[in-house]
């Protein structure tokens, strides 16, 4: 049986996108004062490529998704980070916002030339439980913070 699969990002996922953007490769690594757009990291053409309905591969999954700026995003096209200009200009965004390494990259492609998706979805699968540990650990961290900082405000006025 084949699941049908999104061609795009739930609400629900660009909201995990977004937090998890912020929390790392945003303030850091993009420049500021420009409009986003959420990135496919391997991309619907490429997947389309070889499985035409986009039906056996998560596509619009947590992990396979990041914000790039629109302008970047819509240069570079169905090229991964790698492939797209001088690959040495994207090593800060590549590392802070943990997107795959070259030889992952490579190793999905292979596997979509041959339809191994489930190779496919496995990468991405690692990629999603990286990010939701990183968005549990960071929001975990920033909410102990609020409280500390809370608890002492409040003893200053008993």
């Amino acid at each position: 049986m084949i699941l049908k699969r999104a061609k795009t990002f739930s609400r629900d996922i660009k909201s995990l996108i977004t937090i998890h953007a912020d929390l790392t490769y945003l303030a850091v690594s993009i420049p500021h004062g420009e409009d986003y757009e959420y990135e496919h990291i391997i991309s619907k053409k490429r997947v389309l490529d070889f499985d035409p309905n986009a039906s056996r591969v998560e596509l619009s999954s947590l992990g396979n998704g990041m914000l790039l700026p629109k302008s970047e995003n819509n240069k570079k096209k169905d090229k991964t980070l790698y492939e797209y200009g001088d690959p040495e200009q994207y090593n800060d965004l590549i590392e802070a916002s943990d997107y795959p390494t070259k030889e992952t990259m490579d190793h999905v492609f292979d596997s979509l030339s041959v339809s191994d998706f489930s190779a496919v979805n496995i990468q991405i699968r690692q990629r999603s439980k990286r990010i939701a540990h990183v968005i549990v650990d960071n929001l975990g961290l920033k909410f102990l913070v609020l409280m500390m900082i809370n608890a002492r405000d409040s003893r200053l006025f008993f």
